[in-house]
């Protein structure tokens, strides 16, 4: 899937965003707000998520490495996360955390991920 910026849009995670550039989406969030999981090295060191309804969809193909994950529920332990649409990787519960956290094992397992999807989207 590959997304651009809508033009004008105010929302502060999209504000950031190249007019003229497309984003390949690299996860879903599928919450009360659908989000999609980005990368853009000149806002962020790591991918981050901007809400769907402040981009358009320039190509609705999913990735191949895609699966759906159910919801997982607030325990004493752990926070909670919508479903999502994500490979692998990306469902583990703490991954995301792991990589904005420099983890070296989740940054190079992004980098094989980041890769598998580009291929099939660039």
């Amino acid at each position: 899937m590959i997304i651009r910026k809508i033009s004008g849009s105010q929302c502060k995670d999209v504000e950031q965003l190249s007019d003229n550039k497309n984003y390949v989406v690299y996860a879903i969030l599928l919450g009360e707000q659908t989000k999609f999981l980005i990368e853009d090295d000149d806002v962020f060191s790591f991918p981050f998520y901007v809400l769907a309804n402040e981009v358009k969809v320039v190509n609705g193909i999913v990735s191949a490495h895609w699966q759906y994950a159910s919801s997982l529920n607030r325990t004493e332990k752990y926070s909670s996360r919508p479903a999502m649409l994500a490979s692998e990787e990306m469902l583990e519960r703490f991954f995301y955390q792991k990589l904005v956290n420099g983890d070296e094992g989740a940054k190079k397992d992004w980098e094989l991920l980041k890769g598998k999807i580009d291929s099939e989207m660039l």
